[in-house]
């Protein structure tokens, strides 16, 4: 009877190491599907002809910010930011991930200007957006979820 709670308890144990194991793979993967969406623009001297490239270039025609100032900067360090808190666990990596989500689709229509875009993009950004929702949902209503709260504990308990 032990031996069988005993290996229920090991294979549960490596489940759910496992499953940690593939949602550090993923927010991995979102994270480069991140870098490789920041920096397309600079390929597109090598991908697309000049009529194509003076399109893309008005992407942000119209916007409230400059988007050659420090705030697009300051929103990637920002989104590096939440991705090591997501690896690592952080709730307020979790956090900081939510909010970053809900200013892209709430806020950032309205203060970053129009959007344009060729299919390449599109697809990395759609591939992109269906990850950041896997991504939320797994730290939200999932067992990955625990493992946030679990730390978040740890560390209130260590200060006081």
């Amino acid at each position: 009877m032990t031996s069988i709670k005993q290996t229920s308890f090991e294979s549960n144990t490596e489940h759910k190491e496992g499953v940690e194991r593939r949602y550090q793979k993923l927010v991995l993967i979102l994270a480069l599907c991140y870098t490789v969406f920041s920096y397309l623009s600079y390929g597109w001297p090598y991908l697309y002809t000049d009529q194509t490239q003076n399109f893309l270039y008005l992407a942000g025609a119209e916007s409230i910010v400059d988007l050659t100032g420090p705030l697009p900067y300051f929103l990637s360090a920002l989104q590096v930011l939440a991705y090591l808190g997501l690896y690592y666990f952080h709730s307020a990596g979790r956090l900081l991930f939510t909010v970053l989500l809900l200013f892209n689709v709430v806020l950032a229509p309205f203060i970053f200007g129009y959007s344009a875009s060729v299919y390449l993009d599109t697809v990395i950004g759609y591939i992109f957006s269906l990850l950041e929702g896997v991504v939320l949902y797994m730290v939200y209503f999932t067992e990955i979820s625990v493992k946030f709260d679990s730390i978040s504990n740890k560390v209130i308990k260590q200060r006081h």
